[in-house]
């Protein structure tokens, strides 16, 4: 279900001007908890568009169809979404950042060094992100834009794949994924 949530957030994130297809990704994510439920007409009624639009809106996002799409919704164990009331406390915040702290200051600096120096001998640079962690790319490529360094990060798998494509020895791909693994170089040749 993560994966549907990050889709219908990443095509409203990404959308250029609030279409259609924008206002049924908001109803849809609006309507989690009763999707589960839902027949193909009731969710086009709840997104105030026709069934064909509700189908076309799936298929555009990677799902067969409308009844695809609300599998995603039911876990492995067969549950449904279920709201809770559980509030993010200050004291679980704070711990978080301090585990994230920690964890940088454990990277040894010649790591850290070998990347930098990956980066500026770089010809080009290809960063790739899946769902939540395109906001990371775009900040990564943000920062390295302001530094003179110009990379492609594009949120589209399509072309994300055919940037894989077109690489050659002088480029660079970067990763950002949840385990945040640095590979070493005999993994990469």
């Amino acid at each position: 279900m993560e994966a549907l949530i990050y889709k219908l957030l990443a095509y409203m994130n990404n959308s250029l001007d609030k279409d259609i297809n924008y206002h049924i990704a908001k109803r849809l994510l609006e309507n989690l908890d009763k999707i589960e439920g839902f027949s193909l007409e009731t969710a086009a009624e709840a997104c105030s568009v026709a069934p064909s639009t509700i189908n076309r809106f799936c298929k555009k996002i990677g799902f067969r169809n409308f009844s695809n799409l609300r599998n995603m919704i039911v876990n492995k164990y067969g549950a449904c979404l279920e709201k809770t009331d559980s509030n993010l406390n200050a004291y679980g915040f704070i711990e978080q950042i301090k585990e994230n702290v920690e964890i940088i200051e454990n990277i040894p600096g010649e790591q850290i060094e070998r990347v930098v120096k990956q980066i500026n001998e770089s010809s080009r640079i290809v960063i790739l992100s899946f769902e939540k962690h395109q906001l990371q790319a775009m900040e990564l490529q943000k920062k390295l834009l302001l530094t003179g360094k110009f990379c492609e990060c594009d949120t589209n798998l399509f072309k994300q794949m055919a940037a894989l494509d077109e690489l050659t020895e002088e480029d660079l791909v970067v990763t950002i994924s949840i385990q945040g693994y640095i590979l070493s170089e005999e993994v990469l040749s």
